[in-house]
Formats: C-alpha cells, sequence, structure tokens
C-alpha cells in the first residue's frame, strides 16, 4: 500500500517512486481526500478547533479506507511519504499487523529551522518525524547529510537506507532525440532556465532574486533571456512584481525536459531547504551548465568547482552569471561531467535495485517472524 497515491506523471520524488513500485509489486494507493478548507474565521481559536477537528476527521477516514482496501488485498507492507501521512501508516502497519516504511523527504526539524516556521508547527511535524523515524521498519532518506541529522536525532543507524531521487535517463534521451517544436524559445539568443513549484518558500525567494536582482544585474548583455516555468498559486506578478524585459514566464509544463533541451544554461539560486533540489538532477541529466549555491552540495556532494559554478552569495551568483554567458564555450564541457554523474548514481536503473531489495529485505523479516512461516 502506498501513502498518498497520486497519479501526477512528473520527476518529482513521489510520481517517481510509485511507477518503480508498481513494476516489481501489485501497489495499492491510497489517496488523500484532497479536500480544501474553504471555511476561515477571524477568530484565530475558533479557525484552530476548526482546523484540528478537520485534520482529525481526515485521518480517521483515510484509516478506514486502509483497513478496507488492506483487508481486501491481502497488503504485506505500507510505504508512506511525508509524516502526516505516514502517521496514518503507521497506524495501519499496526492494525493490519505489517511493516511500513517511511519515506523522508528531508530532516524536519533542519528544514523548520532553516524555513523559520511557526514554533507551534516546528514542536508538532517535528516530533511526529522523529516518532515515525524511530518506528518504522525502515526510514529511507535522500542524502547522506540527511542520514546524519536522522542518527544524532537517536534513530538507529541500521534501519536508516540513502535512496537519493532519480532521474529516468530513458525520458530524458526522448526528450534530446526528439526536441519539441511548440518551446516559445527563440534560437539566437541566450537563454537561461529555472523552474519550480511556486508553493514552496525557497523557490519564491530565488523568483524574487532572479527578476528583481539577477535581470537587471545582466540588462547590459544583448541576447539573453531568462525563462520561468512551474506552477504558481496565484499570477506570478504577486509574488514578485511586475516581470523584468528579460524574464518571461512559461507556466506549467508537462515535460520539463523538452525545455531543458531547448535553453543554454539552468540556473538554481536556492540558499536554504533540506534534501535534493530534484530540478538540478534533471538539467544534470540534460548536460547543461548550472549556475547554482553551495547548498546544492548538502544534497548532491557529487556537484564541486570542476562541474558547475556554485555561489557562495548572491553577488558571487550574479558574477559567475555573468562570467558563464560572456565565456560561455568553456563550459559546455560541464554537460557531458554532469551526465556521466547522473548516469552512475541517480540513475532510476541503479536506485530502483537498491529500493527493490530494501522492500525485499523486508518482506522476507516480515514473513521470517510469522508462526506460520517459522513452522514450514
Amino acid at each position: 500500500m502506498f501513502i498518498p497515491f497520486t497519479e501526477d506523471k512528473t520527476s518529482e520524488r513521489v510520481p517517481s517512486l510509485i511507477r518503480i513500485l508498481s513494476k516489481y509489486f501489485d501497489l495499492v494507493g491510497l489517496k488523500p481526500l484532497c479536500r480544501r478548507r474553504s471555511i476561515y474565521y477571524k477568530n484565530r481559536i475558533v479557525y484552530g478547533i476548526i482546523w484540528i477537528l478537520e485534520w482529525i476527521t481526515e485521518r480517521i477516514i483515510m484509516i478506514l479506507n486502509g483497513i478496507k482496501m488492506g483487508s481486501r488485498n491481502f497488503i504485506t507492507l505500507i510505504f508512506c511519504e511525508e509524516p502526516e501521512y505516514a502517521l496514518v501508516g503507521f497506524i495501519l502497519s499496526k492494525i493490519l499487523r505489517v511493516p511500513f516504511i517511511y519515506d523522508s523527504h528531508g530532516n524536519k526539524y533542519l528544514q523548520c529551522i532553516r524555513l523559520r516556521n511557526p514554533l507551534y508547527y516546528r514542536l508538532y511535524i517535528t516530533f511526529l518525524d522523529i516518532f515515525l523515524a524511530k518506528k518504522c521498519s525502515v526510514l529511507l532518506v535522500v542524502s547522506e547529510f540527511d542520514r546524519r541529522c536522522y542518527i544524532n536525532q537517536g534513530v538507529p543507524p541500521g534501519k536508516i537506507y540513502v535512496i537519493p531521487s532519480f532521474i529516468d535517463l530513458e525520458k530524458v534521451k526522448r526528450a534530446i532525440m526528439n526536441p519539441s517544436t511548440n518551446i516559445p524559445i527563440p534560437k539566437g539568443k541566450k537563454t537561461l532556465l529555472f523552474f519550480g513549484n511556486y508553493n514552496y518558500e525557497p523557490n519564491v525567494e530565488a523568483l524574487r532574486f532572479i527578476n528583481n536582482e539577477l535581470a537587471p544585474a545582466i540588462d547590459n548583455i544583448e541576447n539573453v533571456e531568462i525563462y520561468i516555468c512551474g506552477r504558481s498559486p496565484v499570477p506570478i506578478e504577486q509574488l514578485v512584481g511586475p516581470l523584468h524585459r528579460k524574464v518571461k514566464y512559461l507556466g506549467f509544463v508537462p515535460d520539463i525536459y523538452e525545455v531543458l533541451n531547448t535553453v543554454d544554461a539552468f540556473i538554481c539560486p536556492i540558499w536554504t531547504g533540506v534534501g535534493i533540489i530534484v530540478k538540478v538532477l534533471d538539467a544534470m541529466a540534460v548536460g547543461k551548465p548550472i549556475v547554482g549555491t553551495k547548498f546544492l552540495r548538502e544534497g548532491i556532494p557529487e556537484l564541486n568547482e570542476n562541474n558547475a559554478l556554485l555561489a557562495r552569495n548572491k553577488q558571487e551568483f550574479i558574477y559567475l552569471v555573468r562570467h558563464l554567458l560572456e565565456h560561455y564555450d568553456e563550459y559546455k564541457h560541464m554537460g557531458q561531467v554532469l551526465q556521466n554523474i547522473i548516469a552512475t548514481r541517480y540513475s532510476r536503473d541503479v536506485i530502483e535495485k537498491k529500493l527493490y531489495f530494501i522492500i525485499l529485505h523486508v518482506i522476507r523479516d516480515r514473513l521470517l517472524k510469522t508462526k506460520k512461516f517459522r513452522k514450514l
């Protein structure tokens, strides 16, 4: 059983894991209710009480649905994403008497500190994250850095496995071999790309920096344009103000590899967060020169000064972008180096084998503990 199940076809971690697990196992998906809380009260106490009641109700309904689905399909393992859904998985694992795997996208305590989340949320999500990490059969983390964080919080090292986010190289190859003619990016200009989900604050901060600081700083360089892609909960101008003349917003793009294949370089001014920045892996897979920040090495330690341009601050980031644009031919070779890193360490073929054997190990241990299996 996979919680929460989604039918999204993007290269994000959850849809990619669902595709891998569906290849090897009969997968039963438990979907979240996806019900919006549209009622808002000015009184914070009243609103807080309503929010808590809705939260509890949603989890109870998911648990009841999970019991019904689990009993009907003879579930042998529960695979959970994110603390709030992993809590449902933990309860179901106790009721159905099956092991559960908790897939952490990043240490929540570290995330709350870096993103300056409110104290009440920090206490709630950190406690839940550590509790689930200790109670699960196996904890999956995206990087060695996250593994060390959980060990420092008291999680047994033996149950932690590093499963980084990964790239489907066949999908990348199709985009490169069959370039789309529908991408509105003109030829004959130097083009830079940034993309992401603008519900996530570090992406919004990066977008503001690109529009309000980077674009004006390269305004005097001719034939340069910066393209922005991704979902936004509101019109993009509400997030950053009027778009600079060099910045073009393409909206959500179904296949980001088609856009990456069209542009000259990828920029990623992400300064904080947790886990692996998947968009960087996407750019590496297509073989584009990358201008990023030192923070990216936390999740992708293979990045260094020999294969990427990594800035320590905003001023250095602007300098590196200008340097790349003015000496582009000197950095083309970086693309091949980055593609080799993806092929050997972050490709779907490499990761799915490791994940497959981890799950088999968990299922085998569960069978060995059952009375019927021991009698055999």
